[in-house]
């Protein structure tokens, strides 16, 4: 909880003016002209960010009349343009969008400067500015389109040209999603956050790529075909993304996205073999925050999720039934160094001193001896060969074969030599018949008297 904490107030203590870069930015064109269609010189374009209420450009339109406006971080924006001799004109809603240049042209009415014309603008389903083709999505269609995970992935296939599998909403919130852009690999998409790459150098997929959470993202746009190099290196799919920042007023809005199995049906497989559906709960929390910097002159913005979910249906999250690899140990139950690294081909120098006292870590919480509870039996010790004498009968205890073969016998009867060693006793015996005597047998004896039943035996 310290370091949750401890990440927003970097955030806010860190929240600065960003220096804007060409690969997450847009921008503004068009030209300024009277009713009758001529061209306007003479006009002052104000672009104004109705997020922080700003003044973004300020600049005076060319001699032909047109303006030009890059490097806008995307979002809402106001023109305001003035000329002497004509009313003011002032556009809302101009919607800037990531890698792309909006535009929208002025026409100016005759009258006093002090009157104002104020017009509402709408998007054009062609961008004449660019060729680039994509599709960008921004924070409201995040906000409306449901997502099993908050992983803003799910999403990249709605730009035409791009395909992707379908992923599997049992997984953890990982970047899982790959995706194919006008045929090519998986591997030729690039992506950038910020302007920054971040594009995994060793792998080429979106496994271990930054994933921002979706209620901080800004806007996101697959660029599919015709990009430029500030958006991407490879030939693929060029994924660009950028974050949500601090806005003129204070908002705050927290929320709670409840995933249930209750109206689950169960699978197929599990179904048929009689098991119950199992558990695919998920929470996620978190809450937004925004407002101005009096006396810095900026803004913040912070954001706080987290995630909280019980999975038993997917084997990378969750198992049912877990297998541990064992390990040799000795009687017992600890290990060495000296054990492990023949059953692993490793040498004793390579096993890790830490790993072995965790492996040799004493602990009754998974009702053994040991923390780790799975114990490789000792090797059970070999059975002796049946011996060719019918009729024999063995004492219950272990046989262990001497190393050395007595010489053959070929009399009725064999002889079997006691003697005594400490509590016990030790007893040889050899086996008469026509064949060649098998190896010697040792057993040892308890403390009482030792007694051998076997035909022609004699003991001494």
């Amino acid at each position: 909880m310290r370091f949750a904490c401890l990440v927003p107030l970097c955030m806010l203590l860190l929240a600065g003016p960003a220096f804007p870069q060409g690969a997450q930015t847009g921008g503004i064109s068009g030209v300024v002209r009277d009713s009758t269609g001529a061209l306007v010189p003479t006009s002052v374009v104000e672009i104004v960010n109705e997020t922080t209420g700003q003044i973004e450009r300020s600049a005076p339109a060319g001699a032909e009349g047109n303006f030009v406006a890059t490097l806008l971080q995307p979002g809402s924006y106001r023109l305001d343009i003035t000329s002497p001799g004509f009313k003011k004109y002032q556009v809302r809603g101009v919607l800037v969008r990531i890698n792309e240049t909006t535009r929208h042209d002025a026409v100016l009415e005759l009258g006093a400067v002090q009157e104002v014309v104020t017009v509402e603008a709408f998007s054009t389903l062609v961008n004449p500015e660019s060729a680039t083709t994509g599709q960008p999505i921004n924070a409201a269609t995040l906000a409306a389109l449901p997502l099993p995970v908050p992983n803003y992935m799910f999403l990249l296939a709605l730009s035409p040209g791009s395909m992707g599998e379908p992923p599997d909403v049992r997984a953890a919130n990982r970047g899982i999603v790959d995706i194919n852009v006008n045929g090519q690999r998986t591997t030729n998409n690039s992506v950038s956050i910020e302007g920054i790459n971040v594009n995994d150098l060793n792998l080429a997929h979106f496994d271990t790529i930054p994933l921002p959470n979706t209620n901080a993202i800004q806007e996101f746009k697959v660029a599919t075909s015709l990009y430029d190099s500030s958006m991407g290196s490879k030939g693929g799919g060029a994924v660009t993304l950028v974050l949500r920042t601090g806005t003129k007023d204070w908002h705050g809005s927290a929320y709670w996205n409840h995933r249930n199995d209750a109206l689950n049906a169960n699978e197929w497989f599990r179904n048929s073999a009689g098991v119950r559906r199992a558990k695919l709960l998920q929470n996620v929390l978190g809450f937004n925050g925004s407002g101005p910097l009096p006396k810095a002159g900026g803004f913040w913005f912070v954001n706080v999720n987290g995630v909280r979910a019980r999975n038993g249906l997917d084997p990378s999250g969750a198992t049912l039934n877990p297998i541990l690899p064992t390990f040799p140990t000795s009687g017992d139950g600890g290990t060495s160094a000296a054990l492990l690294a023949p059953a692993f081909g490793l040498t004793p120098a390579q096993i890790d001193p830490i790993a072995l006292n965790i492996l040799n870590a004493k602990s009754d919480i998974f009702g053994g001896t040991y923390l780790i509870p799975p114990r490789a039996r000792p090797a059970a010790r070999p059975r002796p060969p049946a011996p060719p004498a019918s009729g024999a009968r063995f004492p219950r205890w272990p046989l262990l074969p001497l190393p050395s073969t007595p010489s053959a016998t070929t009399g009725p009867s064999a002889m079997a030599k006691t003697s005594s060693r400490g509590a016990g006793s030790t007893t040889t015996a050899t086996w008469p018949g026509p064949l060649a005597p098998p190896a010697t047998w040792r057993f040892r004896a308890p403390p009482s008297s030792a007694t051998v039943l076997c035909p022609s035996t004699t003991l001494i």
